[in-house]
């Protein structure tokens, strides 16, 4: 008949049954804490797009009441000094 398990072989064992699923547990809630994370990054990033292109189309429809509220939209050009020089 074979000995017994000693005092120190039941303790490795007995900490291994125990710091097993410890273990296993602590993976799998680190791996939802990181998806929770970029889940909600995700979301924060559709957040400052939707935001962005709202500040955009607003800018756009400012600078398009500015022109019409102008006149023409045309732009004046005034040639300086140096270019009538060059051409003389």
């Amino acid at each position: 008949m074979p000995a017994p398990f000693s005092v120190e072989a039941w303790l490795f064992l007995g900490a291994l049954i125990v710091l097993g699923p410890l273990c296993v547990l602590y993976t799998l809630s680190v791996h939802q804490t990181n998806n929770q994370a970029v889940h909600d990054l995700k979301l924060r990033v559709s957040h400052l797009k939707s935001e962005y292109a709202r500040r955009v189309r607003e800018a756009r429809e400012a600078a398009n009441a500015h022109i019409e509220e102008s006149g023409e939209g045309d732009v004046d050009v005034i040639e300086d000094e140096a270019s009538d020089r060059k051409a003389a």
